[in-house]
C-alpha cells in the first residue's frame, strides 16, 4: 500500500516539523500543484492527433519533428491535406479515419468556425491539448466544458499566422512577478491559502485584488493579510460583492484597479460559471486564469477564443495532487518558504470531529480544522481565539494575529497528551 504507482507514499518529515503543518501539506499541495503543473508543448508522442478545419496557407513549423502515433487528417484544403499525408508517411505516423466516438490526445482546429470548435473540444481525451489556429475573428463565444478543464488536465491554446506550432508555446502557471493578481473568492479557506502563497512566494505580484461575496469574510481577509502584505511590499485591495447594488459597479472598480489593462493572473475559488465568465473579461494580454474551483464535469462556460488566439490568454486547471507534489510541499514547509500553520482556524480532539465536519460544511471558518487524534484528554472544537479562555498557556504561544505555531502545538500536547 505504501509503495504505489507514484513511488513510496510514506514521506519522511523532520522531527521538528509539527503535526498540524505536516497534515496541512495535503490541501496545500493541491494549491501548489495548480501553480507548478506543466503542459505539453508538442503533440503527445505515440498519441492520437486530429487535425480539422481548412488548412489553407498553414505549415507545420516545429511540429514537423513531432511524432504522434496516429493522425486523422480532416481538412478541406487539398494542398495542406496532401502535405500532411506525405508528412505522416515520412514520419511513420499511421493515417486513420475519424470514428464518431473516438477521443483524441491532441486536436488542432484550423478554422474560426465556432460550431466546429465546440464539437471538436468535446472529443478531447483526458490530458489532451486543444489548439485553434486562425487569422480570422471567431464571431461568438464558444461553450466548452470548464469542469473538464479543472478535472481532466486539458490545455487550450491558439495562435494566428501560418505556423501551426506557434500555438504550443509554454503556458505560464506561476504568478507573474511584479504583476497584478485577482483572487476571486478570497474569503474561504482555499482563498486564504492562495492569498498567503501569493504574498509569501518569491517573485510575488506587486498588487493583489481580493474579492468575495460577503463583507464579513473580507474583513477576515484584511485582518489576516494586511500586515504580511505590507511587509512583503504587496499592495492589497479588497472588494465584497454585497457592497454593490449591481455587478457593473464592481466591474468598474475592478477595471480601475488594473488601469483598464486587465489582470496578469486570476485565481478562481468560486464554483460559479457567471463569476468565471465575468472574470474572463478582465484578463490582460498573456494573462492566465487558474480555474481552481471544482465545477462539475459537463458544466459549460462561454470562452472568448479570440482572446486565446490573438492575445495569448491561457486557462489552467488542476484537481488534487501527486505524491511528488506532496513531497515538494513538505520541502517548502521545512525550508520555511510557506507556513501551512497559518491555515489553522480551529483544533480539536477526536470528540470534535462531528462538530468540525459541520463547521466545514457550513463554511464557519476561513481556515482549516485540525484534529489531534492522539490526545488522551478531551478537547472539543476550539477556535484559536477561544484558546485564550480554554487553554491560556497554549494561546500564549500563538503567533502573530493568533496564528498556530509549532510551539503552541507542543504546549497543547504537553497539557492534553
Amino acid at each position: 500500500m505504501l509503495n504505489g504507482d507514484g513511488g513510496n507514499y510514506l514521506l519522511p518529515v523532520k522531527p521538528v516539523t509539527g503535526y498540524a503543518e505536516a497534515a496541512l501539506a495535503e490541501p496545500w499541495a493541491c494549491v501548489e500543484a495548480s501553480y507548478t503543473i506543466t503542459y505539453r508543448q508538442s503533440w503527445k508522442p505515440g498519441g492520437t492527433l486530429w487535425i480539422t478545419g481548412d488548412g489553407a496557407g498553414v505549415n507545420l513549423g516545429h511540429a514537423e519533428a513531432w511524432r504522434p502515433g496516429r493522425v486523422v487528417v480532416d481538412v478541406s484544403d487539398t494542398t495542406f491535406a496532401e502535405r500532411m499525408r506525405n508528412w505522416a508517411k515520412a514520419a511513420n505516423v499511421k493515417l486513420i479515419d475519424d470514428q464518431p466516438d473516438a477521443k483524441y490526445d491532441d486536436i488542432v482546429v484550423l478554422s474560426n468556425d465556432a460550431d466546429l470548435i465546440e464539437r471538436a473540444f468535446a472529443r478531447l481525451a483526458r490530458g489532451g491539448s486543444f489548439a485553434v489556429i486562425t487569422g480570422q475573428k471567431i464571431a461568438r463565444r464558444v461553450s466548452l466544458d470548464i469542469g473538464r478543464l479543472h478535472y481532466d488536465n486539458l490545455a487550450i491554446m491558439g495562435a494566428t499566422g501560418s505556423d501551426l506550432s506557434a500555438a504550443y508555446t509554454p503556458i505560464r502557471t506561476q504568478l507573474r512577478p511584479g504583476g497584478i493578481t485577482w483572487i476571486l473568492g478570497a474569503g474561504g479557506p482555499m482563498g486564504h491559502m492562495h492569498m498567503q502563497r501569493a504574498i509569501e512566494i518569491e517573485g510575488h505580484p506587486r498588487k493583489i485584488v481580493a474579492t468575495n461575496l460577503n463583507r464579513h469574510r473580507m474583513l477576515a481577509v484584511k485582518e489576516k493579510f494586511a500586515d504580511p502584505a505590507k511587509d512583503a511590499g504587496v499592495q492589497l485591495v479588497y472588494y465584497s460583492q454585497d457592497s454593490y447594488a449591481g455587478e457593473a459597479e464592481l466591474e468598474a472598480d475592478l477595471r480601475h484597479e488594473s488601469d483598464d489593462a486587465g489582470y496578469d493572473d486570476i485565481a478562481v475559488m468560486a464554483p460559479s460559471v457567471p463569476a468565471i465568465e465575468m472574470a474572463m473579461n478582465h484578463l490582460a494580454d498573456n494573462g492566465v486564469m487558474n480555474v481552481f474551483a471544482g465545477v462539475p464535469r459537463g458544466t459549460l462556460a462561454r470562452f472568448n477564443i479570440n482572446d486565446i488566439v490573438q492575445r495569448a490568454v491561457r486557462y489552467t486547471g488542476t484537481s488534487g495532487s501527486s505524491i511528488e507534489d506532496l513531497a515538494h510541499m513538505r520541502d517548502l514547509i521545512e525550508d520555511k518558504h510557506l507556513a501551512t500553520n497559518k491555515s489553522v482556524a480551529a483544533v480539536a480532539g477526536l470528540e470534535g470531529v462531528a462538530e468540525g465536519l459541520h463547521a466545514v460544511s457550513e463554511g464557519r471558518f476561513p481556515g482549516k480544522v485540525v484534529i489531534f487524534p492522539n490526545l488522551s484528554k478531551p478537547l472539543p472544537l476550539t477556535t484559536l481565539a477561544e484558546l485564550k479562555e480554554r487553554l491560556p498557556a497554549v494561546y500564549a504561544k500563538l503567533g502573530e494575529s493568533e496564528s498556530w505555531t509549532v510551539e503552541a502545538e507542543a504546549e497543547l500536547l504537553r497539557l492534553l497528551l
